[in-house]
């Protein structure tokens, strides 16, 4: 296990597995066998769900929703029309897809028939 980067602390008749350096992912809890081993069995482990955070922000709903203006979307969110869409703030920076969708385009030429 330590070959493949886990970290094990053993304390009294307890061995812990954890799979970050800072010891804060525990992985395993064996308790000592009566012939002074430690046997870990895989399949008997409890599913351990891991915890992450999310930014979420003005510009990745207003990419979400298609590049949808910022009056629409906090009319959108004062009415509850969207499940999970937190609290906007208005955008800093111009989207470069909305700034490229609005340029100016040339007639095409006419073909002659």
């Amino acid at each position: 296990m330590m070959e493949r980067g886990y970290y094990i602390l053993f304390r009294g008749n307890k061995s812990v597995v954890f799979d970050d350096e800072q010891l804060n992912n525990v992985v395993a809890v064996v308790v000592m066998g009566g012939n002074r081993c430690f046997p870990l069995s895989l399949e008997s482990m409890r599913p351990v769900a891991r915890k992450t955070s999310v930014i979420e922000d003005s510009s990745i709903w207003h990419r979400r929703l298609g590049h949808l203006n910022f009056a629409s979307m906090k009319k959108m969110q004062q009415m509850d029309m969207v499940c999970g869409l937190l609290v906007l703030t208005k955008l800093k920076e111009v989207c470069e897809g909305c700034v490229s969708g609005k340029h100016h385009r040339e007639k095409f030429d006419k073909e002659e028939a």
